[in-house]
């Protein structure tokens, strides 16, 4: 039974992996034999393909484009929403092209803390404080302050502070914007003086979790290193622009990942577009033991050249299994959605799923309705249980009182109430305050008198 899926998912699903299974070697089609599941839902679902030999890159962005837009309007929320692609870099693009179309996305890449504006800010005053010498720094800060705090064009600004870019440090030239900017020696940590550059520059930490997930990561390097901000700032140019936030689960925004991050998930909406990717078998390679050969065990690049070789075994062997793992993927894509399931791909000469398998068995099937290149099944109706509201964001604010460095009080010994002490600590108490007050060997009967 499917506790997930509306009955035109399962019923769609349940036709057209029997289908594209007859493809593989007859030995592997019995990974698929218990197939058949029955739908333990009564919500409506859709499912919906566009396979065309004009299909380019910039139709199939405009299909998800729209079919968001669609999803959208029939109630559903961007969370609602997610797009499952082959790999990162088509995820990149997407999320790239949704995020140009104002809409929020979560994707692999846009976790990282070094795609955010706030945090390149932050990293680069953090430079441009310790090395004031450096020209680059300095234009990169200056660069980010006019886009983030002044929403001004960064080209002006630079312009304008092109001397004092060449004779100041950065300090000097944020203070004619009236900020007061403070060195590193004069925290007590390093958590301290970034934090303080973030609260001097007012930057929103409860709307960003970018920012808050810098500062986080600032302790951690501390306890792990040490304080010095030559060293974390090294750290983040190595590794830590690549640290990726942890999406919060109430974030309103559409999800963008891999089909392999996608396995064991679930969504009402599931984007599949690009499902025409290169199943290039010749990248292949197999290890080969023959103990008849002068060299037993060697590696093996598969080719179709192989099938006339003593090692077309060999080729039809991995060439199974590398047929298998693209149809693992269709399978674990197509069963991802809740309600609706969007398709599209270009099935061109190349060798593909949208050539091989996907354009043919829609074109032929029974199921559901196929005009000019478009299969429907089932209906897209409205959302019954309605979007979410996104969650509500948690106050956040610094505490009000800094370490900063210690402030060390040399009359405290004026302020202690000596009587309730215990006797040893009373009797180290007076000697101390005796050795205070004695200046010359003619003060010491007179003070021990006094104490």
């Amino acid at each position: 039974k499917n506790f997930r899926s509306a009955p035109e998912i399962v019923a769609f699903n349940n036709t057209i992996f029997p289908a594209l299974v007859k493809t593989l070697p007859e030995h592997l089609q019995v990974i698929y034999d218990d197939i058949q599941q029955e739908s333990t839902q009564s919500f409506a679902g859709y499912v919906e393909s566009r396979f065309n030999k004009d299909f380019e890159n910039s139709d199939q962005f405009q299909y998800v484009l729209d079919t968001v837009e669609r999803a959208l309007a029939k109630n559903y929320g961007l969370k609602d929403i997610c797009i499952l692609t082959r790999n990162n870099y088509q995820g990149a693009e997407i999320a790239r092209f949704l995020t140009e179309n104002k809409y929020k996305v979560i994707s692999p890449d846009s976790l990282f803390i070094g795609k955010d504006l706030t945090v390149k800010f932050v990293v680069n005053l953090l430079s441009a404080i310790i090395n004031p010498n450096s020209k680059n720094y300095k234009i990169k800060t200056l660069e980010h302050f006019s886009t983030l705090i002044l929403k001004a064009e960064a080209r002006a600004i630079i312009e304008k502070h092109a001397k004092a870019i060449d004779e100041d440090d950065i300090i000097t030239i944020l203070a004619g914007y009236g900020y007061s900017l403070k060195v590193p020696a004069d925290f007590h940590n390093l958590y301290e003086f970034v934090e303080f550059l973030v609260s001097s520059f007012d930057l929103n930490l409860a709307d960003n979790p970018f920012l808050q997930f810098l500062l986080e990561q600032v302790p951690l390097f501390e306890k792990r290193n040490n304080s010095n901000v030559r060293d974390f700032i090294d750290w983040y140019e190595e590794r830590g622009h690549k640290t990726s936030i942890i999406s919060p689960d109430g974030a309103n925004a559409i999800q963008v990942m891999t089909i392999h991050k996608a396995k064991g998930l679930q969504f009402p909406v599931v984007i599949c577009p690009f499902f025409d990717w290169k199943m290039d078998l010749n990248k292949q390679i197999a290890w080969i033991e023959n103990e008849t050969h002068k060299l037993p065990a060697f590696f093996v690049k598969m080719s179709k050249n192989l099938i006339e070789t003593e090692l077309s075994e060999t080729y039809d062997v991995e060439n199974g299994k590398f047929l298998l793992d693209h149809l693992n993927l269709l399978y674990v894509a197509f069963t991802r959605p809740e309600i609706a399931l969007f398709i599209c791909g270009k099935p061109a000469a190349k060798p593909s799923p949208a050539k091989l398998w996907l354009h043919d068995f829609f074109a032929t099937t029974t199921l559901g309705n196929y005009e000019n290149d478009i299969f429907k099944l089932g209906d897209f109706i409205e959302n019954q249980r309605g979007a979410k509201e996104p969650a509500a964001n948690f106050a956040i604010s610094f505490h009000g009182k800094r370490m900063d460095k210690p402030v060390l009080s040399f009359k405290s010994a004026e302020n202690w109430d000596i009587h309730e002490l215990d006797e040893k600590r009373l009797f180290g108490t007076k000697v101390h305050f005796v050795l205070s007050q004695i200046e010359t060997i003619d003060d010491l009967e007179n003070v021990l008198a006094e104490a």
